[in-house]
This record gives C-alpha cells, sequence and structure tokens, in this order.
C-alpha cells in the first residue's frame, strides 16, 4: 500500500479542505451538530477508509488535566491493552472533527475500530457530514454537559 500523503489548503469559502494522495477527501467546517465537523468531499462507499484518529499519549494517572471530551482508550501497537490518546492534539486526518449523531435524529454513517481506524458503514455523499458513535461511556460521562446545551 502507498504512503498516505494528506495536503491541505483553504477553500473559496474559507474552510479548511483536504486532500488525500492528491483526491479530495474531506473539509473541515461548521457543523450544526457541535462546532466543526468531518465532510466528506468525495462519495465514500460503506467500507472506504476515512481516516484514523491521532494524537498524543497520555498516561492515566494524567487524563484528568486533558480536555475529556477529546480523550480515547486505543488498542497500543501489539494488541498490547488500552492506552489513551488526546485527539484534540491530533494531526492528520483529521477525525478529532467527526460529531456523533446520538443526541440527533440523523444516523451514524462511520466507524472506528479500536486502533482508531475510521471506515464508511454506508455510501457518504460529497458534503454529508462523516457521523460516529462516541459510545454510551462517553455520553455517560457527559450527560451534564448534554443536557446543558440542550437546554439553551
Amino acid at each position: 500500500m502507498p504512503p498516505r500523503v494528506w495536503t491541505e489548503a483553504l477553500g473559496p469559502d474559507g474552510n479548511l479542505c483536504v486532500q488525500l494522495n492528491g483526491v479530495p477527501h474531506c473539509s473541515i467546517k461548521p457543523s450544526p451538530i457541535h462546532g466543526r465537523g468531518f465532510y466528506a468531499a468525495r462519495a465514500f462507499r460503506k467500507g472506504d477508509y476515512l481516516g484514523t484518529f491521532t494524537g498524543q499519549a497520555v498516561a492515566a494517572s494524567d487524563a484528568a488535566s486533558h480536555n475529556q471530551g477529546y480523550l480515547m482508550a486505543l488498542t497500543r501497537p501489539g494488541g498490547k491493552g488500552a492506552g489513551l490518546i488526546d485527539t484534540s492534539s491530533g494531526s492528520a486526518p483529521y477525525c478529532q472533527f467527526m460529531n456523533s449523531s446520538w443526541h440527533t435524529p440523523l444516523r451514524n454513517n462511520a466507524r472506528f475500530n479500536s486502533r482508531g481506524t475510521v471506515v464508511a458503514t454506508r455510501t457518504i455523499k460529497p458534503g454529508e457530514e462523516a457521523l460516529v458513535s462516541y459510545g454510551s461511556h462517553y455520553w455517560r460521562g457527559h450527560a451534564g454537559a448534554l443536557a446543558a446545551d440542550q437546554s439553551q
């Protein structure tokens, strides 16, 4: 498999446009769900690669000092236990901008595995936001923040 080369530039609308190996891949722009979102720049079929969550490794004892909304537990290389990463410090391929459809009428259209690799679970059309499940453990830890957000 050839190496993945990510490039980025600001588009005419001022949003970040990302290419993978010279092919339009996604754009990062405001999301009606939360903050910014990861939007398809081309059609993705079920099983297509969207990206891999990346970030700074975090010791469990240091987790409280990081943004809890961006911490992920991933399997370490070689499958030796789980490790935490802070995806807010991640670089390409921009998966930290993927939102969840959990509290919306929308459906998730992508999933990530224990190593952080994200693939489409159905066709994602150009301009459609890629949405992943954060898991019930995430929402249990953020129930108060979600309730406050919905009351506004």
